[in-house]
């Protein structure tokens, strides 16, 4: 439970890379995808490539201005 844990903050963080992906493409840009549309979508390309990133030489900041 504490290594699932551990690996929400990463997993957020791929996530919220790939929401800031949908909401700057053009073709995302268009009224036909609804918001829910669009976060779906981030959170299956996160929930896809998650697993294949190599996260044990990830270091995540305690605080805001730690980098």
């Amino acid at each position: 439970m504490e290594y699932i844990l551990n690996q929400v903050p990463l997993f957020m963080i791929v996530f919220l890379r790939f929401s800031g992906f949908m909401a700057f493409i053009p073709f995302f840009k268009n009224r036909g995808f609804s918001t829910v549309v669009k976060a779906a979508f981030s959170f299956m390309i996160a929930f896809l490539i998650f697993p294949t990133l190599n996260t044990q030489s990830w270091t995540i900041p305690q605080e805001i201005l730690g980098f």
